[in-house]
């Protein structure tokens, strides 16, 4: 009697984002990119935050207005590119749309990815020692 393999790991994950449904591929490609892409949008978050408030004044209106909208222009490009390579072509500007031009929207939904890809993974190593420590016995 063949043991099925392909049943014991599943590595798909369905979603719905932005009203359309998507089978995610949680392969290692899909991991790292979610959470570099998170990494690159928390710098670039943080260099807006950590900007201190002494720097910022010495800018005029029109500088602060320039520093902060580079920022969210740069975070907005690194999210809309994440959905555009893994949800198809132009989804990353659809999204941004359908959630009213919001960047912050998107990085949710990007976090919320980030998330489950890393709750799939724990839940597989713990499978795993559980299945080990069953097979000890």
């Amino acid at each position: 009697m063949a043991i099925n393999l392909d049943t014991k790991y599943e590595n798909k994950l369905a979603v719905t984002i932005g009203g359309k449904d998507y089978d995610i591929l949680l392969n290692d490609k899909f991991v790292y990119d979610t959470q570099h892409t998170v990494l690159v949008v928390n710098k670039l978050q943080d260099k807006l935050d950590k900007m201190s408030e002494d720097d910022f004044a010495k800018m005029s209106l029109e500088e602060q207005e320039k520093f902060a909208d580079d920022i969210f222009a740069d975070m907005r490009k690194e999210i809309v590119s994440f959905f555009d390579k893994f949800l198809g072509d132009s989804e990353g500007e659809r999204l941004y749309k359908y959630y009213n031009e919001d960047t912050e929207a998107l990085g949710y939904v990007l976090g919320q990815l980030n998330k489950l890809a890393g709750n799939k993974q724990k839940s597989h190593r713990a499978n795993k020692r559980k299945e080990y420590m069953n097979n000890k016995r």
